[in-house]
Parts: structure tokens; sequence; C-alpha cells
């Protein structure tokens, strides 16, 4: 029987399966590297256009209260302003020659007076 010594065959294609590994493992590390790295960029593109907009509506919001606050003063004044004008004809006293009753005399009185050639409404 012939003996044939295959221990560098073998030892070779250890070395080969050994290199390909490791160049697949290196490979494999440099494409996870560029994924993990396109990634981080993608989510900090993310947060900083998020961060944008939450300034822009911060900025919305604060001008919107502003306005908020400018509109329920004029309310306030306006109301103090309607109580004012309500509570003025009861505070006057009526003048003893300006009775409901004399007023309408006078007017007619003058109308008559002013337009003799109208008829005298009694």
């Amino acid at each position: 029987m012939i003996l044939i010594n295959l221990l560098p065959h073998r030892e070779a294609a250890r070395k080969r399966r050994r290199e390909t590994f490791y160049a697949t493992l290196g490979l494999s590390a440099v494409l996870g590297g560029l994924i993990a790295v396109t990634a981080f960029l993608w989510f900090q593109a993310q947060i900083s256009n998020q961060q944008a907009k939450n300034t822009l509506l911060k900025t919305e919001i604060t001008k919107r209260e502003t306005e908020i606050k400018e509109i329920s003063t004029l309310q306030a004044e306006s109301a103090d302003s309607l109580l004012l004008v309500r509570d003025v004809p009861g505070r006057r006293q009526p003048h003893p020659s300006r009775s409901p009753d004399s007023m309408t005399f006078r007017m007619r009185v003058t109308r008559c007076r002013s337009h003799p050639a109208e008829p005298q409404a009694r």
C-alpha cells in the first residue's frame, strides 16, 4: 500500500479557509461600521430637523400666547367700558324740566313752529 502524505495539502486548505474567514470577518466589520455610521448620521439629521421644528413651534406658541394675552386684556377693557356705559344711564338723575312728557311736548311745539305747513299731530 502506498502512503501519501496529505498534511501539506490539508494545511494549505486550512490556511485558505482561515484567510477567507478573516477577510469575510473584516469586510463584515467594515460594512457593519458603514451601516452604523450611516444610521447615526440619518438619526442625527432627523433629530436636528425635529429640533428645528420644535423651535419654530415654540416661537409661534409664544407669539400666540402674547396675542391671547392682548385679546384677553382688550376683552377685559371692553367689558369694563361696557359696564361703564351701561352704568352711566342708571346714575343720571332726571332733570325735572326734562321729563319724557315735557320733551314730547317741546318737540311737538318746535316742530309745529318750524314747519307750519305740516299738519299738526296730536
